[in-house]
């Protein structure tokens, strides 16, 4: 299935804080979800480690292990979700909560793997540590 918009309303009153287009986030146009994902693609977690739940949601398998997904995370200032396509660079995310590291893997060719860790350096996810690894 595809998801073509978000809707994020006020929990009490039931009003619409923001509505968010999903297309023009998307890797191609349109997101690409399995009805068999046991999240459905969608989930809620701290993804740049400010103690707000961010909105992570699956956008589509691009080959060589790269998996899209579009990040919004919550700007408190501005009371909304913004999108943060850095994110979207870091293939295979994996969030580490405790150690508030990204870590991220994907296929240079078909025997060498790249690995990489990110942190959250000035507002944006900064490359701290890489390594290649050839079979």
């Amino acid at each position: 299935y595809s998801v073509d918009t978000l809707t994020v309303s006020d929990r009490e009153t039931g009003e619409t804080i923001q509505t968010i287009s999903i297309p023009e986030l998307s890797y191609f146009g349109a997101t690409h979800i399995s009805i068999y994902d046991e999240d459905k693609g969608f989930s809620l977690e701290d993804v740049n480690f400010d103690g707000y739940l961010d909105i992570r949601l699956f956008d589509t398998y691009n080959g060589n292990y790269l998996i899209e997904w579009i990040y919004l995370v919550w700007d408190p200032q501005a009371c909304r979700f913004v999108p943060d396509p850095q994110l979207n660079e870091i293939s295979l995310a994996v969030f580490d909560q405790e150690k508030q590291l990204i870590y991220g893997m994907e296929r240079s060719s078909a025997a060498e793997h790249s690995y990489y860790t990110y942190q959250y350096i000035n507002g944006g996810p900064t490359l701290i540590a890489s390594e290649i690894l050839s079979e």
